[in-house]
């Protein structure tokens, strides 16, 4: 998984702490996101957020259609942290 590798694209470009890693639930924490500093120095953080943070709902069922993404804070939209929970159904 890109996240736990320190030396994937997704760790040079944000920053990310891993808050839970098991065999049903992985949650990180974005506090920095170069996504995010791009499309708020155009103010385009509503593009931003439709064309980069909306992705990541689809992503982990292209995996895996058991996988389901669970957020409700994200950098784009002004808060402190993006928070990503992926959890898998049996």
């Amino acid at each position: 998984m890109p996240f736990r590798n320190p030396d994937s694209m997704l760790n040079k470009t944000n920053i990310i702490e891993i808050i839970e890693d098991n065999d049903l639930v992985f949650e990180i924490k974005i506090t920095e996101c170069l996504a995010e500093k791009v499309f708020r120095e155009e103010n385009a953080c509503d593009i931003g957020f439709a064309a980069v943070c909306f992705a990541d709902y689809a992503l982990p069922q292209a995996f895996n259609p058991k996988i389901k993404l669970i957020r409700d804070k994200t950098v784009m939209q002004d808060h402190k942290f993006c928070n990503h929970k992926y959890t898998i159904s049996e």
